[in-house]
């Protein structure tokens, strides 16, 4: 299982490495390092787990690697969502692009964190690999009398040999050897072996049997604290019924790995999985995470309905152009994605989905999204909504959704009207607005009182803006204002002042003679004092598909 894991999971770095090396930026040389390692780790898997049952050392390091591997992976998906998604073609590929390049970097930190904490972890994973491989066992063989003790206690007791480990133990198994008596000898003679050097004889071993039996002993806690001997009499009661040959479990587990050890790889994770039900359960569909993007189909399957339990669906990129009245079955949905479709309106039955908190919809044609039924309250969960396509005007019930946090509007383009606009500013929770292509409009004015948590604006390609202006007390936790692409801006939005605690004001693809006038301000001028007590202004052009930028 192991194996297979690492393997998809390489196959995913190099993707990475080789297609958003870009997007990596610092993370690259920590990424490639775990690639590396892990590959390393992958030529050694299959025989490990091949042999993993009878060693419980093989298998805590196999479940190690296993852990990691599921770890990245979890990484992986959360850079994928802020930095690496798949974008669609064309213009909505490009405004994808810029709008996930300007998202706040908290995320990267978060995820540089986390790909330097499992680098750490990946050292450490290898580190031990090497300490198993450097477990030897010699054996000295020979008729009775020839001397192999001797000579082995020699080397035991010599000083060179004593400190080159921590822990040190003498058994004497003998031919009519008791296993009881063997691991309570080990007890008395070790403190703990976890993470120790350690050298171990076993004198006067006769038989295999007695070699078997003490590897048998390798599924004991590794832990042998005298404060602890409670645990280990009731480990030792426990193997009395197998020690002694009449206890079932060994046959019954030879007969289970006659199944399990023919299996390909891949299915032998399969296999667990299903142990887990009792005999004559029936097994239903417990899937969570559904994305079929990009996939050739006209219709969704009605499969995808039976599934009670999914919370994520993308159908972003396909042919659907109906969604059914069967989404309603869908009761665990948290999140929708329909980007690149052609579909322009949604049933009634989406106000079932009373967990949806992520709403994508629309692309990048002439169609009018048809969104003005009513939805609210019923999906108050609803934190994030993207919408792309003409909108006839900003629907009721955006207005009443109590938890959107983030509201993406693309290409709405609303007419030039006061409220057009400012009617989101009553959304109580509103924290992102990005405005693309929305706005018919040559001035935008942001209204007093409106937007109090606000924290992030983007004013995207609205091509007929001329001027922007911000009323006292709006927008008040406003943190990051980008202007993008607005090329008949013809000065800094007015009112800039009342913006208190703005850290970033972005100038970004506008027309040169903005920029100059930005650039060459008169340092007297009530501009100049403004953008000074801001800790950070920038211009720049998108080059190549990234910001080439510039701190003013």
């Amino acid at each position: 299982m192991a194996e297979s894991v690492v393997g998809f999971l390489i196959k995913q770095l190099s993707t990475l490495l080789s297609q958003e090396s870009t997007l990596l930026g610092g993370f690259r040389p920590d990424v490639q390092y775990i690639k590396d390692e892990l590959g390393s780790m992958k030529a050694f898997l299959r025989q490990a787990e091949a042999k993993e049952d009878n060693d419980s050392q093989l298998q805590e390091w196999v479940k190690q690697v296993r852990e990691v591997a599921y770890d990245t992976e979890d990484v992986l998906d959360d850079f994928a969502f802020f930095f690496a998604r798949g974008h669609a073609d064309g213009f909505v590929g490009h405004v994808e692009k810029i709008y996930n390049s300007t998202k706040n970097l908290k995320a990267r930190h978060r995820i540089c964190l986390e790909i330097k904490d499992i680098k750490a972890r990946v050292v450490e994973i290898s580190a031990r690999h090497q300490r198993y491989q450097s477990l030897y066992v010699v054996s000295v063989v020979g008729m009775g009398g020839l001397g192999k003790t001797t000579v082995v206690k020699k080397v035991y007791d010599d000083a060179i040999v004593k400190k080159q480990f921590q822990s040190h133990a003498w058994i004497t198994v003998s031919q009519n050897f008791h296993f009881n008596v063997i691991i309570k000898d080990l007890i008395q003679q070790l403190d703990f072996l976890k993470e120790r050097r350690y050298i171990l004889v076993l004198d006067d071993v006769w038989s295999l049997d007695a070699w078997e039996a003490i590897k048998y002993s390798n599924g004991c806690p590794l832990n042998l604290e005298e404060d602890r001997i409670d645990e280990w009499e009731m480990i030792l009661h426990g193997f009395s019924g197998e020690v002694d040959g009449s206890g079932k479990l060994e046959r019954i587990r030879r007969i289970l790995l006659l199944s399990y050890n023919d299996l390909p790889h891949h299915l032998k994770s399969c296999l667990l999985y299903l142990s887990i039900y009792p005999e004559d359960y029936p097994i239903r569909n417990f899937l969570k995470v559904l994305n079929l993007a990009g996939a050739e189909m006209d219709n969704i399957p009605k499969e995808v309905f039976k599934l009670f339990h999914l919370t994520f669906l993308d159908l972003s990129g396909t042919r659907v152009k109906v969604i059914p009245k069967s989404i309603g079955q869908l009761q665990n949905l948290e999140v929708l994605i329909l980007a690149g479709t052609t579909i322009t309106e949604l049933p009634v039955e989406i106000l079932k989905l009373r967990k949806l908190c992520v709403l994508i919809i629309g692309r990048v044609e002439e169609e009018t999204l048809d969104l003005q039924h009513s939805i609210s309250p019923k999906l108050g969960f609803l934190a994030r909504l993207w919408l792309n396509g003409r909108l006839e005007r900003v629907p009721e019930w955006i207005i009443s959704l109590q938890s959107l946090s983030t509201l993406v509007l693309l290409n709405s383009e609303l007419s030039e009207d006061e409220n057009a606009i400012g009617c989101l500013g009553h959304l109580p929770n509103l924290v992102e607005l990005t405005l693309h292509g929305a706005y018919e409009g040559e001035t935008l004015c942001f209204k007093a009182g409106r937007f109090q948590k606000l924290q992030r604006l983007e004013l995207m390609q609205l091509k007929r803006l001329k001027w922007v202006r911000v009323e006292e007390e709006s927008m008040s936790s406003l943190q990051q204002f980008f202007i993008i692409g607005c090329k008949l801006m013809e000065g800094l939005p007015l009112g800039l002042q009342n913006l208190t605690g703005l850290k970033l004001l972005g100038l970004l693809d506008m027309s040169d003679e903005l920029i100059n006038k930005v650039q060459n301000l008169d340092k007297q001028s009530d501009d100049y004092q403004t953008i000074s007590r801001f800790p950070e202004v920038c211009t720049g052009h998108w080059i190549n598909d990234e910001w080439k930028t510039e701190i003013l």
